[in-house]
C-alpha cells in the first residue's frame, strides 16, 4: 500500500533504498520503513520469541501489556475521537519551520534532558538484573526519545501557521516521562513477566493466585497440589524449582525440613498480601466464579 506524503515532504537520501531482483528488475524506494501495530496472546508471543533468531526486531517493538478483557458498552465514540482524527489530518501537511528552517533541535535545556536521559539508559542496561533481551530493547530508546519529540513538538504546533525550530525542555520533559513513566513500566512487565518466566509462567501465576487466593502464610508441595488444575498434576520435582523462582522474586523463604530426606516448606512474604491486595481480590472472585460456574454446568448450583 502507497500512502500519499504530506505537500511539503522531500524524501530523505537516507531513507532511500535500491532494490535489485533478477526476476523485477531494479527500483529504488524513496522512503524505507514500516510500521507494525497488532494485538498477540502472551503464549504465542513466548513461543516466537523463544523459536525465532534475536536479530533484534522484538526489541525494536513497544510493548503494551493490556488488562483482562471486560464487558463492552455500546456508546457512541468520545469527542477526543473527532479531534484525534483532525490531528492526523494537520499533521500529514505540516507547517513550514520558522525561519525558513529545514531540520528541528534541541534548545539548551532540552539537551541537558536528552543527555540526562541517556546516561541513565546506559545505567539501567549495564545492571545485572536486567535481561539481554530488555536491556537491548532500552538500548532503542534514546533514537525513540528524538523520535517522540518531535512528534509532541509539531503536535504542540499542530495549529500554527509556523512550527518553532527548537524542541523546547518543557517538551522534552513531557516526552521523558511518558518514555519512563508508561513505555518502560509496560516494557517491564512484557520482558520480565510475559518473557521473563517462559514456559513456567502459567504454572508460577497458578501458585502466586493461590497464595493470595487463599491468603497463605506458608506453603508447602501438598498445598500447591492441592490448588487449580494447573497444579494438581505437578510432581514434587516439578513443584521445587517454581517456589525457588518465586523465592529469587522476593516472595517465599525457604524453611528446611527437620531431616535431610525432609521436603522443605516455604514462608510468604506478608508484604506480598498488602501490595497485591486488589489482585488477591480479583483472583478470589475469579475462583468463585468458577465455581458457580462449573455448578451450573453439572445441576448443582
Amino acid at each position: 500500500m502507497r500512502v500519499r506524503p504530506p505537500k511539503n515532504w522531500q524524501p530523505s537520501s537516507d531513507c532511500q533504498y535500491a532494490l535489485d531482483r533478477v526476476g523485477r528488475g531494479a527500483a529504488l524506494i524513496e522512503n524505507l520503513s514500516i510500521c507494525l501495530l497488532g494485538g498477540i496472546q502472551p503464549e504465542p508471543i513466548r513461543k516466537i520469541a523463544g523459536d525465532t533468531q534475536d536479530d533484534g526486531l522484538l526489541q525494536r517493538l513497544f510493548p503494551i501489556v493490556l488488562h483482562p478483557a471486560s464487558q463492552g458498552t455500546d456508546a457512541p465514540a468520545p469527542p477526543v475521537a473527532a479531534r484525534y482524527g483532525d490531528l492526523i489530518h494537520a499533521l500529514r501537511n505540516p507547517a513550514p519551520i520558522a525561519g525558513g528552517g529545514t531540520f528541528l533541535q534541541f534548545d539548551s535545556d532540552a539537551q541537558k534532558v536528552r543527555r540526562r536521559l541517556e546516561a541513565e539508559h546506559l545505567r539501567m542496561q549495564s545492571t545485572e538484573t536486567i535481561s539481554r533481551k530488555l536491556a537491548s530493547h532500552i538500548g532503542k530508546y534514546d533514537g525513540l526519545f528524538v523520535r517522540l519529540c518531535i512528534v509532541w513538538h509539531c503536535v504542540e504546533n499542530a495549529q500554527a501557521t509556523q512550527v518553532p525550530q527548537h524542541i523546547t525542555a518543557a517538551t522534552a520533559e513531557r516526552v521523558a516521562a511518558f518514555l519512563h513513566g508508561f513505555l518502560l513500566r509496560h516494557a517491564f512487565a512484557f520482558y520480565a513477566g510475559v518473557l521473563g518466566l517462559s514456559e513456567d509462567h502459567d504454572r508460577l501465576s497458578a501458585i502466586a493466585g493461590h497464595i493470595l487466593a487463599r491468603r497463605l502464610e506458608r506453603i508447602t508441595n501438598r498445598d500447591v497440589q492441592r490448588g487449580d488444575k494447573a497444579m494438581r498434576s505437578l510432581r514434587d520435582q516439578d513443584i521445587q524449582p517454581l517456589l525457588q523462582q518465586l523465592a529469587a522474586m522476593g516472595w517465599l523463604e525457604r524453611i528446611d525440613g527437620p531431616r535431610p530426606s525432609s521436603a522443605p516448606h516455604w514462608i510468604v512474604n506478608p508484604a506480598v498480601h498488602s501490595r497485591f491486595s486488589a489482585r488477591a481480590k480479583a483472583e478470589r472472585e475469579r475462583r468463585d466464579e468458577a465455581r458457580r460456574v462449573l455448578a451450573s454446568l453439572t445441576g448443582d448450583a
